[in-house]
């Protein structure tokens, strides 16, 4: 028997990582934007795009995954009366 200590809901657990892709995000962006006068300046903003690129590839793949399959709890009602039953 296994007792979670922290019960994970996966829509909780997708949006606290979208958020921190997002914070991610805005610290690129900065690198990324800013002028690159040297050549290290210029590699670094060329790995930032890369990198806000990659995310973008990431939550554009993670949008079109398929919706989990939902299983009942409980198997389905019969559809058809029993034999010699009148409804």
């Amino acid at each position: 028997m296994t007792k979670q200590v922290f019960p994970v809901n996966s829509e909780h657990a997708l949006g606290s990582v979208g958020l921190f892709l997002l914070i991610v995000v805005g610290k690129l962006a900065e690198r990324a934007q800013g002028p690159q006068q040297t050549l290290a300046g210029r590699v670094s903003g060329w790995m930032a795009r890369r990198a806000i690129d990659v995310i973008a590839v990431m939550g554009w793949l993670v949008d079109r995954l398929p919706e989990p399959a939902v299983m009942p709890s409980h198997p389905p009602r019969a559809t058809r009366a029993p034999v010699g039953v009148r409804t």
